[in-house]
């Protein structure tokens, strides 16, 4: 399996990742938030710049609207060494000893003891691999994606072990599209991974655990019913990526 910019080759197959189809949804809260950004920088600058004339400000607000650039690239990086992070736990169990971890960005920091909690509160045992590729060959919306980890967790104050996906979170809150991502990995890990289905019995749920730089941290747990509704909407704009991406272009006759 290689990865593409927007595509996994599988089996020289090239099929679509489950982010490059959820790109088709639109992110209402973006836009406002990427102004609010830009326009408070630009602020900042006229502010502290006690020598700026009016000739500077084109370049200074060119130089503003380039903030929410920055910022998204910057959270991106922290999301991959926290997830980079986490495998490696999973994997190893090891925890950066002290003189390490006060050399981590401080968004890590705050974001590193609630994932510790977690692992240990909801008592998760990895089933498996950690980024576990999943892939549903159907015909005609095949898909591909990276999903955190299968496991089985026992929430608080529950007895009994649940067999879950976990998708790990570093955004400020969990958006719907998180859940509708999940769904995609819900049920393509069934069709790919049949032995563990058949040791464990079908997946219960998700468990989506966000962990943002602020150093709150927030678990939710979505059942297999959640998982249904919101692959019934994954499977609308998979169809809808297909059809743009591999359908007829040539449209209908004119009349």
């Amino acid at each position: 399996m290689a990865k593409q910019s927007k595509y996994y080759d599988v089996d020289g197959r090239s099929v679509p990742r489950v982010t490059s189809i959820l790109n088709l949804i639109a992110k209402p809260q973006l836009p406002p938030w990427m102004v609010k950004v830009d326009v408070e920088n630009l602020a900042k600058r006229i502010i502290e710049d006690d020598f700026w004339v009016v000739a500077d400000l084109p370049e200074m607000v060119k130089a503003a609207k380039r903030e929410h650039v920055r910022l998204r690239n910057e959270a991106a990086a922290i999301g991959t060494q926290f997830h980079a992070m986490a495998e490696n736990y999973v994997r190893t169990r090891a925890i950066p000893d002290p003189e390490s971890f006060s050399e981590l960005p401080g968004e890590i920091q705050r974001m590193w003891p609630g994932f510790i909690r977690f692992m240990d509160d909801w008592k998760v045992q990895p089933v498996g691999e950690p980024e576990s590729f999943v892939y549903d060959p159907h015909t005609r919306r095949p898909y591909g994606g990276v999903l955190d980890l299968p496991a089985l967790v026992t929430p608080p104050k529950k007895e009994k072990p649940r067999f879950v996906i976990l998708d790990y979170k570093t955004s400020s809150e969990i958006w719907p599209i998180h859940i509708i991502q999940a769904a995609a990995y819900f049920y393509a890990y069934e069709i790919s991974y049949p032995d563990a289905i058949k040791k464990h019995g079908p997946l219960k749920g998700c468990v989506i655990a966000r962990f943002d730089k602020a150093g709150v941290e927030e678990i939710k747990y979505y059942p297999r019913g959640a998982m249904r509704h919101n692959y019934r909407i994954f499977k609308c704009y998979a169809e809808a990526w297909h059809l743009n991406n591999n359908g007829d272009s040539s449209g209908d006759e004119e009349e």
